[in-house]
């Protein structure tokens, strides 16, 4: 019985331990990334750690504006909508890889459906009420 206490506390132990490790080297990557906002790898080295953690949080970040990207970074981008099922949010595909290759060769913009006027999740247009009796009355 004892034993099995004494395990239990054990195994509490290392969990508790290597969750800190793992949050304190988080903050080291993004503390990095943030100290040189150029650098794609150091973005890279933070997504990819992030990624264990919070795969929405990736995605997060990847569609802020201003971040730099590389290969690996669009991989993740990808891994994380997969994981959080949110790629079915991307209505034309072929503009998504269009957008991820730029992302890829390091333009640093890439813009989610809905996110701005100029890529609309979808365009409803609506006739303004009385426009029938304007129109009656050409």
């Amino acid at each position: 019985f004892f034993a099995a206490i004494a395990l239990f506390f054990e195994r509490l132990w290392e969990n508790l331990t290597a969750s800190f490790s793992r949050r304190k080297k988080l903050k080291k990557l993004l503390r990095e990334a943030q100290e040189d906002p150029e650098n794609a790898e150091k973005e890279a080295a933070y997504l990819k750690v992030l990624f264990k953690q919070d795969a929405g949080a990736v995605i997060k970040r990847f569609e802020d504006d201003g971040r730099p990207s590389n290969e690996e970074c669009v991989v993740l981008y990808l891994q994380a909508l997969v994981q959080t099922n949110q790629l079915e949010k991307y209505e034309n595909v072929g503009s998504l890889l269009g957008n991820l290759k730029q992302r890829a060769d390091g333009a640093m913009v890439l813009e989610a459906p809905g996110s701005s006027v100029r890529t609309p999740m979808h365009i409803i247009s609506v006739q303004p009420k009385g426009m029938l009796d304007v129109i009656g009355q050409i």
